[in-house]
């Protein structure tokens, strides 16, 4: 895997986001046992989302330890912005999630 470090994070990626919820849809068609979700805010969407960021971290871990690790995750808090945009992004976006979200505001004519 040190050696081809890229093709492990498209194989990991791709294993997490296709391969994962193809075996879980399988056994739930062929047991009956569990029902399988991916709508939006599902479990199983959420871990095809991050499929990605983990792969990296899997890859990194594996590959570099967990120096390269710590240093990995410390670009991702080295933001060069003002707090403004900090609080646009960890507050507005979410707000405007919730206001456009269907069945949030009833309006009564």
């Amino acid at each position: 895997m040190k050696h081809h470090r890229l093709l492990a994070f498209f194989l990991i990626t791709f294993g997490i986001s296709w391969g994962i919820p193809a075996v879980l849809i399988v056994l739930s068609k062929l047991t009956g046992a569990f029902e399988v979700s991916l709508k939006e805010y599902s479990a199983l969407s959420y871990l095809v989302v991050w499929s990605s960021a983990i792969s990296a971290f899997a890859v990194i871990s594996i590959t570099q330890g967990w120096d390269d690790i710590r240093a990995y995750a410390k670009r991702f808090l080295h933001w060069k912005v003002g707090i403004v945009w900090y609080a646009a992004a960890l507050l507005g976006i979410p707000l405007l999630n919730v206001l456009a979200a269907p069945g949030i505001l009833i309006y009564r004519v």
